[in-house]
């Protein structure tokens, strides 16, 4: 009858308890949705301002949804991580430092 051993114990901590990129990057989508409700809701706020007997009538509503569409625009490309020119460029690899004492 063959002898099992026990499972080795794992190197490193569980990515749970590590505060790593991922943790970053869901505040980051936390953020980018929440400010995303915002410009919605007030620009739904502008247009419900509409009032043909006032003088300004649609004015608030058309604004507010051309100013909108610009910050949603800049909230999805600052999302996607666009760079103007850095398209062709490659990104630069870094070899890894030895691990072992330096001589």
């Amino acid at each position: 009858m063959s002898l099992m051993a026990p499972p080795q114990p794992p190197d490193a901590a569980p990515p749970i308890a590590m505060d790593d990129d991922h943790s970053r990057r869901v505040h980051f989508r936390i953020w980018q949705v929440s400010l995303t409700l915002i410009t919605v809701i007030v620009t739904a706020w502008f247009c419900s301002l509409l009032n043909w007997k006032s003088p300004w009538g649609a004015l608030p509503g058309i604004v507010a949804i051309v100013v909108a569409k610009h910050v949603l625009v800049a909230i999805l490309v600052q999302g996607i991580d666009f760079h103007l020119g850095s398209r062709n460029r490659p990104r630069p690899f870094v070899e890894p430092r030895p691990s072992g004492p330096e001589t």
